[in-house]
């Protein structure tokens, strides 16, 4: 499948580790820093990588499970964390007025909701910090998928 534009009402999720969490003084989740949504320079990120939950399933907890699974191909611990989730509308809002894109690229055999959110300004903490409190705000600890 080519890469195309992801719309408005999907979906996308991304694994944050325990690390870029925010949580209670008893380690309960609260939330997610603005550093989950940062591009790591030393991989030479050019873009957010993500998973679109309709391209898995209508049903969301089926699609989280499925996702949960993806994902665990791709790192070796993943005993700990979050998945959130956030609308393609909102997460392109966050960016405003920069335009940036979200797009649907299921490249990857094992991996049919691989989509990415892509053009992102250079000056981008403002916007990290609304990805984490607005925008990709719903999140599920690993361990109760």
């Amino acid at each position: 499948m080519a890469v195309t534009n992801a719309s408005d009402d999907q979906h996308f999720s991304r694994f944050v580790k325990r690390a870029n969490a925010l949580t209670d003084g008893d380690g309960n989740y609260l939330g997610v820093t603005y550093a989950a949504f940062e591009l790591r320079e030393a991989r030479d990120e050019k873009y957010l990588s993500a998973n679109c939950l309709e391209l898995v399933d209508a049903d969301r907890a089926v699609a989280l499970s499925a996702i949960k699974k993806i994902i665990e191909k791709k790192f070796d611990r993943l005993k700990v964390g979050l998945l959130t989730v956030g609308k393609v509308r909102n997460i392109r809002a966050a960016f405003l007025p920069h335009k940036i894109r979200a797009t649907l690229e299921p490249k990857i055999p094992y991996d049919p909701s691989y989509a990415a959110v892509r053009q992102l300004p250079l000056e981008r903490r403002i916007a990290l910090e609304k990805l984490a409190s607005s925008a990709w705000n719903e999140w599920v600890s690993i361990t109760d998928i």
